[in-house]
C-alpha cells in the first residue's frame, strides 16, 4: 500500500473517529462547540499517530519539535481551507468548496508530514 493510500485511509479514520466523539459527547452534554473540540482532539491525536506509525513508519520517539511541526501543519492546513471556501463560495456551491478546500488541503498536509514533519529515513 502506498504512503499516500495509507494517509487517506488514515484520514478518513480520523474524520470517523473526529465524528463519533462528537455525537457522544454532544448526546452527553448537548454542547455542540465543546463536543466539536473532544471530537477535532481526538482526531488528529489518531491522525498523528496513525500517520506516523502507519503511513510514514517511523518508529522514532516522539519529540516536541515533531508535535510543534505537526500542529503547525495541520493549523495552516485548516487556514488554507477556510480560505479558499472563502473565496470559492461566492462563485460555486458551497459543497464544491468544501470538496476543493478539501483536497487541497489534504495534499498540503500530506506533503508538511512527509517532508517536514516526517522527514526521517
Amino acid at each position: 500500500m502506498t504512503e499516500v493510500l495509507k494517509f487517506i485511509v488514515i484520514g478518513l479514520l480520523s474524520n470517523l473517529v473526529n465524528f463519533l466523539v462528537y455525537l457522544f459527547f454532544f448526546n452527553f452534554m448537548a454542547k455542540a462547540h465543546i463536543s466539536a473540540i473532544f471530537g477535532y482532539i481526538s482526531g488528529m491525536l489518531l491522525s498523528y499517530f496513525g500517520n506516523k506509525l502507519f503511513t510514514f513508519s517511523i518508529k522514532k520517539k516522539t519529540s516536541l519539535n515533531e508535535l510543534v511541526s505537526f500542529l503547525t501543519i495541520y493549523f495552516l492546513g485548516g487556514l488554507l481551507m477556510v480560505i479558499l471556501i472563502y473565496l470559492l463560495y461566492p462563485i460555486i456551491d458551497y459543497r464544491i468548496a468544501w470538496l476543493i478546500g478539501a483536497f487541497f488541503t489534504a495534499t498540503f498536509n500530506f506533503i508538511g508530514l512527509k517532508f517536514i514533519v516526517f522527514k526521517y529515513e
